[in-house]
């Protein structure tokens, strides 16, 4: 296991960019959401 924690931080770098990418995909969740929630108000 201590290896594998020794991996995560060789992976440093990557972090910033994953944080991104599950704000984006948050997002697009809650927009989905958002417009099914819209749509459920319609019906």
């Amino acid at each position: 296991m201590h290896h594998h924690h020794s991996q995560r931080r060789a992976r440093a770098p990557s972090p910033p960019a994953a944080k991104r990418q599950v704000a984006i995909h948050c997002a697009v969740l809650g927009a989905l959401s958002d417009d099914q929630g819209r749509r459920r108000v319609e019906a």
